[in-house]
């Protein structure tokens, strides 16, 4: 037998496979443990609204966008689209009595090489002046100030995750933190490492629980899976103070002007002075404030002219 040692090279990071295999252990899989469906649903139910309370009461939940919906009598109306974090998940797997166990993390491989994949490219960052508004720099409008180029280079990171219940392994997940998300791309990597984690603990909670957090009204994905951009569609931006008033309200609102001034010349000015402050353009709220205030101080002129020449008539007649 030849004992002399053998040269070797170990490339990249040791492999740790995930088990094939679900581990037999005596135990209950079931998290709700009755037999009955509608018995079920009532007790997930419960569950679902006190874990909302505890999510509004403590932050564990992010909007991330809005989303239109169709009411009962077929309205549509925009409303807020909010996912829970990885806390909340953790809340629900100790309502259910169920554990999230990490099992391993590690840098992702390239398949090739079999190596840590190191992620290269040059982004570009474009500066606005203060003030800008987000709607410009959506539409393309805004001016750009200056503009910066970096360059990115580091490892990304995944993790598996799996959650036990009674001995038994009911779910797992694995996800991954990269560094071509905007967010994490100049991170250290301990940070990715985390996040990586993070991610894969709520989706194997998810993988067990997920149908009891749509009970309780909010988006069936971790909050922290969710793309930065393009996440949900928002609702059409409205303007600062409200609807712009029509041209026939600006009229009438000269007009109404003019009648307080007791001037016409001093209606035009004004109005450029509350086009200023209101950005450039005329609220409609406002206008109808005006107006309707000068048509009330015209009927209380009115009054008092109808007074004064009922008191004449009257003096005439003594």
């Amino acid at each position: 037998m030849n004992d002399e040692p053998i040269d070797a090279e170990v490339v990249g990071e040791p492999q740790v496979e995930p088990s094939k295999e679900l581990v037999q252990h005596a135990g209950s899989t079931a998290l709700i443990e009755t037999g009955d469906p509608e018995a079920q649903v009532a007790f997930a139910s419960k569950m679902a609204t006190t874990l909302d309370n505890v999510i509004k009461q403590q932050g564990m939940r992010t909007r991330i966008g809005s989303q239109k919906i169709v009411q009962a009598d077929g309205q549509e109306v925009w409303q807020p689209k909010y996912h829970v974090n990885v806390e909340a998940w953790q809340t629900l797997a100790t309502f259910l009595g169920i554990a999230a166990e990490p099992v391993w993390s590690r840098r992702v491989i390239d398949p090739e090489t079999g190596k840590p994949e190191m992620v290269r490219y040059t982004i570009t960052r474009e500066f606005y002046k203060r003030g800008t508004k987000k709607k410009d720099i959506k539409n393309g409008t805004a001016e750009v100030e200056r503009v910066e180029h970096a360059e990115v280079a580091g490892y990304s990171w995944e993790s598996r995750v799996e959650v036990y219940r009674d001995g038994v392994r009911i779910s797992a997940g694995e996800s991954m933190c990269s560094r071509t998300e905007e967010t994490w791309r100049e991170r250290p990597d301990y940070s990715l490492r985390g996040m990586a984690q993070t991610r894969a603990t709520a989706r194997a909670i998810a993988g067990a629980a997920r149908w009891i957090v749509t009970l309780a009204g909010y988006s069936a994905t971790p909050a922290e899976e969710m793309p930065e951009t393009g996440r949900y569609e928002e609702p059409p931006e409205e303007e600062p103070y409200g609807a712009k008033a029509s041209d026939d309200l600006e009229n009438s609102l000269a007009k109404a002007l003019a009648y307080l001034f007791d001037a016409d010349e001093h209606a035009p000015p004004f109005i450029t002075e509350l086009n200023k402050l209101a950005d450039g353009y005329m609220p409609k709220i406002v206008a109808q404030a005006v107006t309707l205030t000068a048509k009330k101080a015209k009927e209380l002129d009115e009054a008092d002219d109808k007074k004064a020449d009922d008191k004449k008539a009257d003096d005439k007649k003594e």
